[in-house]
């Protein structure tokens, strides 16, 4: 076996589909090994398309191979590009028309999107058995929203993925939380800072301080998500206004009744509390009870929670999805993964 992470497929398939699958992928020209189609692997193996997929995504699961991203034209079917998840979504954002058809104005959704392969060639030979993927339910197709649909991939981690330099700015800037400063605006200014600096991360959203001519806002966010997709973030409106309180105290029901007064000056759907401690009760019951009237979102997140953003990989988005679902259901538990967040 060229590449004896595979041998653990062995487990799972039959041992000539693997060693020919091996074989086919170490030959493959270098010049089309970042564009491995499902429905290329299922003809030169003589597989059906099921089992081509399912193979293929253990290999991503293994280590072997990563995803692409095909983007096609929703009018001719003409391959535009082909990016990584890192560059999926600003080029969709950017891509007005098809030099193929000429076709202008093209509204690009997951459907447009088809899914290809890449060899990961750091990983060639290397003996690492890894882990087989469990209870996916394939079916035959390879665009990005059958992919959605049977969460093999995970909207969030496409528009949230921060590369090694922003994991590194992140954390620059988080350990600077609690330092002593020269005055109370410094120290306010150092969890705005961060909180600024993480949003900024998120592919659709713009962040900025913004004074008007009554109120500072920590952070105004521009949520400029314009893929076609059933997605938690189109719930949340164009606007959401984001403050930030680097004190010791819970925030409570005053400054949730400001939070809401806000919202209401932005006509804004979504608000974000960035604390050090978690709020009062009679502040998650005020949220509750507006989200309840007009279905107004707003949420707080702590210290230990951003702790985990920056230092265990949790998923930002995930975490701002999760405590939506928290105020919708008026849980008390955090609902990631379906368990309670551990501490």
């Amino acid at each position: 076996m060229y590449y004896q992470t595979l041998l653990t497929l062995n487990e799972k398939y039959d041992k000539e589909i693997i060693e020919s699958f091996d074989l086919w992928l170490f030959n493959l020209p270098q010049r089309v090994s970042d564009r491995i189609s499902i429905a290329k692997v299922s003809s030169e193996l003589k597989i059906e398309f099921k089992m081509a997929k399912e193979i293929l995504e253990e290999s991503v699961g293994l280590g072997v191979l990563e995803h692409r991203y095909a983007i096609r034209c929703p009018e001719c079917n003409h391959v535009i590009e082909i990016v990584s998840i890192e560059d999926l979504y600003d080029k969709i954002a950017n891509i007005n028309n098809c030099d193929a058809c000429e076709s202008e104005d093209l509204n690009i959704t997951d459907e447009d999107i088809q899914i290809l392969y890449k060899k990961n060639d750091n990983n060639y030979n290397n003996g690492n058995t890894g882990t087989l993927k469990k209870n996916i339910k394939y079916s035959d197709s390879d665009s990005l929203k059958a992919f959605f649909e049977e969460e093999i991939i995970k909207p969030n981690d496409i528009f949230y993925s921060p590369s090694e330099a922003q994991k590194k700015g992140m954390i620059k800037l988080f350990e600077k939380i609690g330092q002593e400063e020269k005055n109370t605006t410094a120290i306010g200014n150092q969890l705005r800072n961060f909180t600024e600096y993480i949003l900024r991360i998120v592919k659709v959203f713009e962040a900025a301080n913004v004074r008007t001519m009554t109120n500072e806002i920590d952070c105004l966010v521009k949520n400029k998500l314009k893929l076609g997709i059933p997605y938690f973030l189109n719930e949340l409106g164009s606007i959401i206004i984001v403050e930030c309180k680097n004190e010791k105290t819970n925030p409570g029901n005053t400054y949730f009744h400001k939070i809401q007064g806000i919202l209401k000056i932005f006509k804004s759907k979504c608000g974000i509390v960035v604390a050090i401690n978690d709020p009062t009760k009679p502040a998650l019951q005020i949220a509750n009870a507006n989200y309840l009237m007009d279905n107004t979102v707003l949420i707080a997140i702590n210290y230990d929670e951003l702790k985990k953003v920056v230092y265990e990989n949790l998923n930002f988005l995930d975490l701002i999805e999760n405590k939506i679902v928290m105020l919708k259901t008026n849980a008390t538990t955090y609902l990631g993964d379906n368990k309670v967040f551990e501490n």
